[in-house]
């Protein structure tokens, strides 16, 4: 609404006292501290009272503290705090986060998008309410304010479409320019140090001045510092933006309750990379993290997940704690499948599954499958759950357990420990454990300038 193409056809001042506006601010805002009350509104302060006619034909009541325009309100709505007033007091408004190349969308006089919300922090916040707007790379300040056109829980929707949020006051608008023009506040030491580069650059080309030689020398170290600086602050930002983009990946694949336990790899190929929004690209190594192990032990750390080694140098993801505020606040991405480019669409990369291959141990169980035959884990609980209700061995004062008869306990048990009954997942995890990991290679061959595919599979057996 106010993004910089709006005109200004009016504006007067009109000087205030601070007292009558702290007091607006203390009964809309309930939930902020005196001091946060302080942060926004000083006491003792003149408040300049700016009123715009936008081109649109929208009157605005701006209220400006310290040339900074603090708050401001339209007719008929309620008080929405700035950007700067957002920069001091963080706290001010729940706020969603998006992608930082929608910002330039926002600054041209869009709203937000409902598939451009990246995470939300509505807590208490109910449709209409003003709400903030963040960028995944930064941090606490935000970049533009509106109204929340729809309920929050409709944000955690994974198909969720339409306008999220009414922009009404964005980072770079004719808002912001009655102020200080002040920039983003910085997130990152790799821009201030671009910034002091560039300041120790311009010193020290004006101090050897007419120095000749000297001069030359020194204008050419300048430079060179300023070149590192600037690939330095690159590499930091692009970091930060790729840690962002795992982390978001990653807790939307656990929002979507992937079954149980699942490995490490598994997890990453299948739920985590189709997680990534279309046009973005996920690359583990650019993290700080280097590897996946990495992060996943540090969610351990935090209570997030649990991984365990079920099988020797095998690590599998065995629990995830779903009400930990990492993945309350989590938006369920929808899951992207990029359609490939021309050049591209001669290869599909190969599908990987996790097989059982029946062994001597359980071959009586598998009647008319020979030793070494491969079985999807879900072909494997099939025949165990046909077997129980075929030989009626299911308890049935306790559901959940298996009275052994003589296969089961040939199958399941060992000579030194030999149960009567087992519980149904007790039952699996024993008669898994005993049959042969394998993995099933599917590769698709296109023709390129043909409809026809062809299906490859290979097996291979983990010793």
């Amino acid at each position: 609404m106010l993004h910089q193409e709006s005109l200004v056809h009016s504006c007067y001042m009109l000087c205030l006292r601070s007292k009558k506006l702290r007091n607006l601010i203390e009964t809309r805002y309930a939930h902020l501290s005196p001091e946060e009350v302080s942060s926004v509104c000083p006491l003792k302060e003149d408040i300049v009272q700016l009123k715009l006619t936008c081109h649109s034909g929208v009157a605005v009541t701006a209220y400006l503290i310290g040339n900074e325009p603090i708050l401001f309100e339209l007719v008929g709505e309620r008080l929405f705090p700035t950007v700067y007033a957002l920069w001091r007091v963080p706290s001010l408004l729940p706020y969603v986060i998006t992608w930082t190349n929608v910002l330039e969308r926002l600054a041209g006089g869009a709203d937000l998008m409902a598939p451009g919300i990246v995470r939300c922090f509505l807590e208490g916040a109910k449709k209409g309410d003003p709400i903030a707007v963040r960028l995944t790379g930064s941090g606490d300040s935000a970049v533009a304010v509106g109204s929340l056109l729809v309920d929050p829980a409709d944000l955690l929707d994974p198909d969720r479409k339409g306008k999220a949020v009414a922009i009404t006051h964005v980072y770079g608008d004719t808002l912001w320019a009655h102020g200080s023009k002040a920039s983003l506040p910085k997130t990152t030491g790799g821009e201030d140090s671009e910034e002091d580069a560039q300041e120790t650059n311009e010193n020290e080309s004006t101090e050897a001045a007419g120095n000749g030689d000297e001069n030359d020398e020194k204008e050419e170290v300048a430079e060179d510092k300023d070149v590192e600086a600037v690939e330095q602050a690159q590499h930091t930002v692009q970091q930060g933006d790729m840690d962002t983009l795992l982390e978001v990946c990653v807790a939307s694949a656990l929002s979507r309750k992937p079954r149980l336990p699942i490995l490490t790899s598994t997890f990453y190929s299948g739920h985590v990379l189709p997680s990534v929004p279309a046009g973005r690209n996920l690359d583990i190594k650019r993290t700080s993290y280097k590897k996946l192990t990495t992060y996943l032990a540090q969610l351990q750390r935090e209570g997030v997940l649990e991984v365990k080694e079920l099988s020797p140098g095998v690590q599998s993801i065995v629990s995830v704690n779903l009400g930990h505020p990492l993945l309350r606040g989590a938006s369920i991405l929808p899951v992207v499948v990029d359609t490939p480019e021309e050049e591209e669409r001669c290869y599909t990369f190969p599908a990987v599954r996790e097989l059982r291959t029946v062994t001597a141990a359980v071959l009586p169980l598998f009647r008319g499958y020979s030793k070494g035959h491969p079985l999807s884990i879900e072909e494997v609980r099939n025949i165990i759950k046909n077997y129980v209700k075929e030989n009626n061995v299911q308890l049935t004062s306790d559901r959940r357990s298996i009275l052994l008869d003589p296969v089961l306990t040939d199958v399941a048990t060992t000579r030194n420990d030999r149960p009567e009954t087992l519980t149904w997942e007790e039952l699996f995890q024993r008669i898994l454990s005993r049959m042969q990991y394998a993995h099933e290679i599917t590769k698709n061959y296109v023709k390129e300038n043909n409809v026809q595919l062809t299906s490859d599979r290979r097996y291979s057996l983990v010793p």
